[in-house]
């Protein structure tokens, strides 16, 4: 199965995100200009495009938290999406008569929507905007039932966090996971370091997910999961579990191909 490469649109959203870096940074107007266009020349001089869009993203912010000296620019942004998503959920389950395993499935697939890596704005984001687009959300190809069967022979289940916001969700539902299969061995995967505004290690002990089960590291910077990148302990885990549940489109690119 063919990996999915570095295409035109990839490079629009590059530069979108290097704005997005920019503009977020306490730098003067000379200060950004001089980094911008710095920016633009280290993606212009990248030699292989040959890879997954993550891992030229990983290079681009490499380079952007060195020149910026800031190397967790999106730090405020996330705290400000977990909060909005604490506030959505809260109220999302209070709308709702019955709460079954499903409904929490349902809010850690629409909780994507929440991403501020993509060139979105955060002035769009409110927790009344938010609850209406999720209450309309449906699931066109759900395959929830088979999701439910196997979970009920499942001894280890990987989770692979992707970012803010979303991941307050995400929570809710291995929470629900906890509760309804508690023979199951849970593992919360996130990103090794800060990289956009996805979900680190540390971030996801200051969350809680270790009282979940075993947080660990994938041992990659990018905003992906690049297998040849990962630890040792990372695909030790990866291999053993009986279902890995993947989120956000970082995670899709690296790992769609691997068996």
């Amino acid at each position: 199965m063919e990996k999915i490469l570095v295409g035109y649109n990839c490079l629009q959203c590059f530069v979108e995100q290097i704005d997005k870096v920019l503009t977020l940074s306490e730098l003067n107007e000379e200060k950004k200009i001089d980094i911008f266009l710095k920016s633009l020349k280290f993606l212009s001089e990248i030699e292989d495009f040959n890879c997954s869009p993550p891992e030229i993203a990983r290079k681009v912010y490499e380079f952007l938290y060195n020149a910026t000296g800031n190397s967790n620019p999106f730090k405020k942004l996330k705290e400000e999406t977990n909060k909005i998503a604490e506030d959505v959920l809260s109220k999302l389950i209070l709308s709702l008569s019955s709460l079954n395993l499903e409904e929490y499935v349902k809010f850690a697939v629409a909780g994507n929507i929440v991403d501020f890596g993509v060139g979105k704005s955060e002035s769009s984001y409110n927790s009344d905007k938010l609850i209406n687009v999720l209450q309309s959300l449906t699931i066109n190809i759900n395959d929830f039932h088979i999701f439910e069967k196997n979970l009920e022979k499942c001894k280890n289940l990987l989770y692979i966090l992707d970012n803010s916001g979303e991941a307050v969700f995400d929570k809710k539902l291995l929470e629900k996971l906890k509760e309804s299969f508690p023979h199951m061995n849970i593992f919360t995967a996130a990103r090794n370091d800060n990289i956009i505004n996805d979900i680190s290690v540390e971030d996801a002990f200051n969350m809680g997910f270790d009282s979940i089960g075993d947080v660990i590291s994938t041992g990659y910077n990018g905003p992906g999961v690049l297998m040849e990148k990962t630890s040792k302990e990372f695909r030790g885990i990866f291999n053993k579990a009986d279902i890995i549940v993947s989120k956000g489109q970082g995670n899709f690119e690296t790992l769609w191909g691997e068996k």
